[in-house]
């Protein structure tokens, strides 16, 4: 998927390098395109709420800025799920199948063709996704990336999966962006803006009852049998919140936390691209995020996300689950 040498300092490159040619399948055309022909409407969000200039500032110049950072995350998803899009008819076209999970062929090409875009413009920075890893040693940035998050809903035509992509500096993550083709939603933010979806600001409820609150949630159902941590979690948040809905998506029920359509959401043994773009969403909305991290399982964790005052609630019954504890 990479070569050694930058792509922008090939000196036979011609106009059809410019097509990302995937095994047995039509090429993608126009990838992955140049940074400097991006059109307006292809910038990140940049919504009313900004930080002032003057927070940017001190970062040092010779640092890609967040807001450089997300517009690379939006043209990888856009890419991605455009792939995904163009390609329903090969929705059920899988290549390991458990109890639990399904891997498509599309996960492993949607993937390849984000980590082209990334490396296009960050040739240098490292990407940890699901469906594999580009390691580098010399670089403080890491990319984040679950190409299709939802893959079982996406290969029974249940419209709502997404495609995630987040940077993080330094272990922290900076920007991200959660693109869900189905309903044409683009969630955004950086460590200097807020969140945005379709360039507009959004914000977490502040439902402080559970009894009157909307929680998400998803459970492995290897995890749910009687008297397990996680079931007797369930059985809780039934019996105590207003409604429960298990939608199959985690960074897109993360994403509904920050657009203040549903209040709270819980899951264990989740991985990090399931939550590294969503999570700061979620956080650049106004909502609590927490996380468990799995000792045993590396990039694995448990995640609690609300407004402030449900997450206090909350947070002993999402912790009696956690199977780690």
């Amino acid at each position: 998927r990479r070569s050694n040498t930058p792509a922008n300092n090939n000196p036979d490159k011609t106009p059809n390098d410019n097509i990302l040619h995937l095994p047995n399948h039509a090429p993608v055309k126009n990838f992955p395109p140049r940074m400097s022909r991006l059109t307006p409407t292809q910038k990140p969000p940049r919504c009313p709420l900004d930080a002032p200039p003057s927070h940017r500032l001190n970062k040092p110049m010779n640092q890609p800025q967040p807001e450089a950072l997300l517009q690379t995350a939006i043209l990888a998803v856009q890419r991605a799920t455009q792939h995904a899009k163009a390609n329903l008819h090969r929705r059920q076209e899988s290549i390991a199948i458990d109890a639990h999970d399904i891997k498509l062929a599309l996960d492993v090409e949607c993937q390849a063709i984000i980590e082209e875009t990334i490396l296009h413009a960050h040739p240098q920075h490292a990407i940890l996704g699901e469906e594999g890893e580009q390691p580098q040693t010399n670089t403080p940035y890491q990319w984040i990336v679950d190409p299709i998050d939802g893959t079982v809903n996406f290969s029974h035509s249940f419209p709502y999966w997404c495609s995630s992509v987040a940077v993080q500096h330094e272990n922290k993550t900076i920007a991200g962006a959660v693109l869900a083709p189905e309903s044409n939603e683009l969630f955004t933010a950086t460590t200097d803006t807020p969140a945005c979806l379709n360039h507009q600001p959004i914000h977490a409820t502040q439902t402080a009852q559970l009894d009157h609150a909307m929680i998400l949630t998803g459970m492995n159902k290897s995890r749910l049998y009687p008297r397990s941590p996680t079931f007797e979690t369930l059985i809780t948040l039934t019996e105590q919140a207003r409604k429960i809905r298990m939608n199959g998506a985690a960074a897109l029920d993360l994403c509904q936390i920050a657009a203040g359509r549903s209040d709270g959401f819980l899951e264990y043994g989740l991985y990090q691209w399931d939550f590294a773009a969503a999570g700061l969403i979620a956080q650049q909305a106004g909502a609590t995020l927490t996380l468990a991290p799995d000792p045993a399982i590396a990039h694995r964790a448990a995640v609690l996300c609300a407004n402030p005052a449900l997450h206090n609630t909350l947070h002993p019954i999402w912790k009696q689950g956690i199977p780690h504890a």
